[in-house]
């Protein structure tokens, strides 16, 4: 379908005629005559096949009325609502196509499961002692997965994110005022370190790449912000 912006002409137009004369570009056209440019009454809708200047016309498209058209009626270029619910329809095939795409490419690219089904939860309460969480040694590459991780650090205490067989070569962890995060020279490791006590929830996405690397993303909620606890 082809359009051009501001496009309207004064015409007479004889029922059933299929051909006319208009100074628009080739292409395909839905046009619009009406009786009257300020207070119309009746419509027709006409496809234009315009070639060289000269329109090949189907008459009474799209459940109008093959009508006969006086001097000083007027045609012009619009959107139509065929149109409208084609647009709608490809968006429609497009849109279910893209969901049917990202599922695919969770089903092959996460670890183990898909990732709706795949959040590991661990706790981890380095309060007395340090705690050390060794990430997989049987990941794939180009593979993800996402744990959930309840941290409980106490002061001078660390929490580790370890790879028994492969490296670290990139982390983001969420800045927290009372965190240091360190990653180990050697890439073996990650260690949290808090400064006070603290109690977080992280989110801990982590991603091998061709070569089996780890890529870790972490994400925090403070407990002590936005929460009310109850003890009995």
């Amino acid at each position: 379908m082809s359009f051009v912006n501001n496009y309207s002409v004064s015409v007479a137009l004889q029922m059933g005629a299929t051909s006319l004369s208009l100074s628009l570009p080739d292409g395909f056209y839905a046009l619009t005559m009406v009786d009257s440019a300020s207070t119309p009454t009746r419509w027709e809708i006409l496809y234009a096949d315009v070639v060289g200047g000269v329109a090949d016309l189907q008459r009474g498209a799209e459940n109008t009325a093959d009508q006969e058209w006086p001097e000083g009626s007027l045609l012009y270029c619009s959107v139509t609502a065929e149109f409208l619910n084609y647009v709608e329809q490809m968006l429609d095939q497009l849109l279910t196509g893209a969901d049917k795409w990202r599922e695919a490419f969770l089903a092959s690219s996460s670890y183990a499961s898909p990732l709706t089904n795949n959040s590991r939860k661990y706790i981890a309460r380095a309060t007395t002692s340090d705690v050390e969480l060794t990430l997989p040694t049987d990941m794939p590459n180009s593979k993800f997965f996402e744990s959930v991780i309840d941290l409980n650090i106490n002061t001078g205490r660390k929490v580790r994110i370890s790879t028994a067989s492969s490296t670290i070569i990139s982390a983001k962890l969420q800045n927290h005022g009372s965190l240091t995060h360190t990653l180990d020279a050697a890439l073996g490791y990650v260690d949290i370190s808090a400064g006070e006590d603290v109690r977080l929830r992280m989110t801990l996405t982590v991603q091998t790449d061709n070569d089996g690397a780890f890529s870790l993303v972490g994400t925090l909620v403070d407990f002590a912000v936005g929460f009310t606890e109850l003890e009995a």
